[in-house]
Parts: C-alpha cells; sequence; structure tokens
C-alpha cells in the first residue's frame, strides 16, 4: 500500500501546483498573452518620453535580464517595444504606441549616460502619473504647430498657430544651437523658418525687427497665433520650426516640432473627371516627399530635360474599394535634352476630396505601385 501512497501523495501535490499556477494571475503567461491584445483607449490619449540609459540599466530591460539568467549578450533590442509594453501591463497600465529616434551619441562610457536615443510612448492620459513614476515625463510631441493653409502666395502673410490639446502647460523656447532668426509671435516668440534647396533644409535670415522674446508658456487648451511677412518674397517649400518642453522641466532635450508649407508656387492642373492610366514621359516619384496637406497635393518629381517646358497634370483615375486613385502625367513636349531635374508639384484637389463614396486615396506611381495619401 506505502508505493500507492507514495504516488496518490504525488500526484495530490501535483494538482495543487498546478491550481495555484493556474490562479496566480501574477505569473508571466497571462501577462504576455495580453501583448497580442490590441490597446483599450481610455479617455484622451498624451505623448510621454525618456531618455534611456546605457548598459541596459532602464528598469524594464533589468527586469527582462532578471528573468532571463542576467545576460546582457541574450538581450533582444529589437524587441524593446514588447519588453516595455510587458513591464507596463504588470503594473496596470499600457501604451498605443512606440517610437525611438535618435537625439544624440552617447558622450561617456557610464551606465549614467544617455543612450543616445529618445523612446516616446502614446498613452492615456490618466495613467500618466504611473509612467512618470518609471522615469517618463509629458513630451513637447503633444503640442501642434498649424499654418493656416498648405499654400500662400508671395505677398501674403504667412499665419500660424500653436495649440496646446493636452491638461498641462508647455514652455516653447528657443535655441541658438539650431540656427537662423526667429519669428514674430502675437504673446512671445520661439519659431525659426527654414527653406528647402537641394533637398536640404537652411536658415532663412529674417528683418532683425521681426526677432522677438525667445520663449513664451502655452497654458492648456491655449493657442498662440504667429505670422511672417515676407518682406523678401521669397518662394519655395519653408516649414516652421519649435522646440517645446513641459513648463518648469528642461532639464532634457527639447521636442523639435514643425510645419511645412509653400510658398509663390503655382498649382498645376487636376482633371476629377475618370481617365485611364496614362503617365505620358518618363518620370520617377520621390514617395518621401509625396503628401496631401489639406486639399493639397504635394510632391516631387525627377525627370530628363532642361531644354523645354515640361507639363504636369493629376488626373482622377477611379474609384475601387473604397478607394481613389489619381495620377500624374508628364508631357515633355519633346524635349531631346538629358539633364536629371527634380521639382515639386503642386495641386488642390478639392473637387474630388469634396466627394463621400471613398475614404481612403492613392497616387498610382508610373512602376505600379501606388503612394498613400
Amino acid at each position: 500500500m506505502r508505493p500507492f501512497a507514495n504516488r496518490l501523495a504525488y500526484a495530490a501535490a501535483l494538482l495543487l501546483l498546478l491550481v495555484v499556477t493556474a490562479c496566480d494571475h501574477t505569473a508571466t503567461g497571462p501577462v504576455e498573452a495580453q501583448l497580442n491584445q490590441p490597446f483599450a483607449r481610455r479617455g484622451a490619449l498624451v505623448w510621454v518620453e525618456t531618455m534611456p540609459l546605457q548598459c541596459l540599466s532602464n528598469p524594464w530591460q533589468q527586469e527582462w535580464l532578471q528573468g532571463h539568467g542576467n545576460d546582457p549578450s541574450q538581450y533582444p533590442h529589437e524587441r524593446e517595444r514588447d519588453i516595455l509594453r510587458l513591464y507596463f501591463l504588470k503594473r496596470g497600465v499600457d501604451f498605443a504606441e512606440y517610437r525611438a529616434e535618435s537625439v544624440a551619441d552617447a558622450v561617456c562610457a557610464a551606465c549614467t549616460c544617455p543612450a543616445g536615443y529618445a523612446a516616446f510612448l502614446q498613452i492615456s492620459q490618466q495613467d500618466l502619473p504611473v509612467f512618470e513614476q518609471h522615469g517618463f515625463r509629458l513630451s513637447g510631441m503633444n503640442l501642434r504647430l498649424q499654418a493656416d493653409k498648405p499654400a500662400f502666395g508671395i505677398d501674403e502673410a504667412i499665419n500660424f498657430q500653436l495649440i496646446n490639446p493636452s491638461s498641462y502647460s508647455f514652455t516653447a523656447t528657443g535655441a541658438d544651437r539650431m540656427g537662423g532668426d526667429w519669428l514674430l509671435a502675437a504673446q512671445g516668440s520661439g519659431f525659426i523658418v527654414q527653406q528647402k534647396q537641394n533637398d536640404y533644409w537652411t536658415s532663412v535670415r529674417l528683418p532683425i525687427a521681426l526677432e522677438g522674446v525667445r520663449q513664451f508658456t502655452i497654458a492648456p487648451s491655449a493657442s498662440f497665433h504667429g505670422y511672417w511677412l515676407n518682406y523678401e518674397k521669397l518662394s519655395g517649400i519653408f516649414r516652421l520650426l519649435l522646440q517645446v518642453h513641459p513648463a518648469g522641466d528642461s532639464t532634457q532635450m527639447a521636442h523639435v516640432i514643425s510645419e511645412s508649407f509653400t510658398v509663390g508656387e503655382d498649382l498645376i492642373p487636376f482633371d476629377p473627371q475618370p481617365r485611364e492610366l496614362d503617365f505620358g514621359d518618363g518620370y520617377s516619384l520621390h514617395a518621401d516627399s509625396t503628401a496631401l496637406a489639406g486639399e493639397v497635393l504635394r510632391t516631387a518629381v525627377s525627370y530628363s530635360g532642361g531644354c523645354r517646358v515640361h507639363d504636369f497634370t493629376v488626373h482622377f483615375n477611379r474609384i475601387a474599394n473604397d478607394t481613389a486613385f489619381v495620377f500624374l502625367r508628364h508631357d515633355a513636349n519633346a524635349d531631346a535634352c538629358e539633364a536629371y531635374l527634380t521639382r515639386t508639384l503642386r495641386a488642390n484637389l478639392q473637387p474630388l476630396l469634396v466627394r463621400d463614396d471613398f475614404a481612403k486615396l492613392m497616387l498610382v506611381t508610373p512602376t505600379g505601385g501606388s503612394i498613400p495619401l
């Protein structure tokens, strides 16, 4: 009977262990399963950020190491988002988006030095205290910098607005290392204007009379208006830049927000009538320079030529699967020259955008692909 009794005792102990494990909701298994679940939004969303340190010394990295033999060589850097999410899920909160951006190289080898990148998380605003307890702070990404429209005439004043939709105050500040002069804002100034030339952004020198205060605070739900008077009749693609950080906290690098717009460039024609794909003469599209700003399509094209005027037209193609398709047609006007040219194009798609029979818009490329707008 003793062998049977021993087997019975072993089975009972095993069953008890299984029951305890199944009831332990703090075990890794059930929490890891939540990684496959979508983020559950609870109220307003805000961005938080932190500057991770070197040597895998951040709390989420340390927790992973403790559970994996404390072997730094095994740390899966490509799974940083999952490791961060698992760390916070164990603490009862979650985040919707994760971004990592290089900000500076580490200036020392100590483990207390920054690792050279910033981590950004989009979270429910009500969870902010938890993330602050673990080294994150409110990010300047919460602010919006908007020009009144995507394109301005060469004689127009460029009007813009800084909006704070969050429940926290931010300080807008200028930094001399960013170069350039400052735009006048209605209640202070910390704006820089730059122009894109040959694929590089360069600071535009503004009249000294437009320099103003280089720091101001924007309160919750507030907005500031500013303007740029284009005395020098500059034309091209421009952007405004502004550095912001939570009010009273300038201990880390301020976040740079920007807004691009066009000055003095003519619109190319847009034909809203359906037309079969016909790209005309050869050209290539630059996907990284293609976007829809309000009602205006902005893109960049490259083509061979240099001896004659080249005409471009945007055409509506069709609607399929809830998606509208447009394309560019190029007429080189028999230009036989072979200089390789790049040109920025803009077209107002308002006649198409007023329709309500599609949800997405795509620009078809000459190679058969498409770029979402």
